[in-house]
């Protein structure tokens, strides 16, 4: 989950994270209120976690399968297929190879 994900980094050192893009509707540490939260609903947390990666000297790729002729997020990332650096780490964006984490690792790496 989100909350779990931004927990762990705040009190751990990665040398990679890799993220799916939506992740499930989070409390926010309590943030949202009860009426807004709707179980089930996905959200583009991912580029919030791949930001606080690489603020933290993470190198990060965030992956999503989603429909680019249906998903604006996903459609953004078909033009943004070279890595960014942030912090002096890598941060990618993946939605050409699906979700294969194996081969969105192996891009990272290179």
């Amino acid at each position: 989950s989100y909350d779990q994900t931004m927990e762990l980094l705040s009190g751990g050192c990665f040398d990679v994270v890799l993220t799916d893009l939506y992740l499930p509707m989070s409390r926010y540490h309590g943030a949202l209120s009860v009426d807004v939260i709707e179980i089930g609903k996905t959200v583009p947390y991912g580029l919030l976690i791949a930001l606080e990666a690489a603020r933290r000297g993470t190198n990060v790729a965030i992956v999503t399968d989603a429909n680019h002729h249906r998903d604006c997020f996903s459609a953004a990332f078909d033009a943004m297929r070279e890595p960014y650096v942030v912090n002096g780490r890598k941060l990618l964006l993946v939605n050409y190879c699906g979700k294969d984490w194996a081969k969105a690792l192996e891009l990272l790496q290179k």
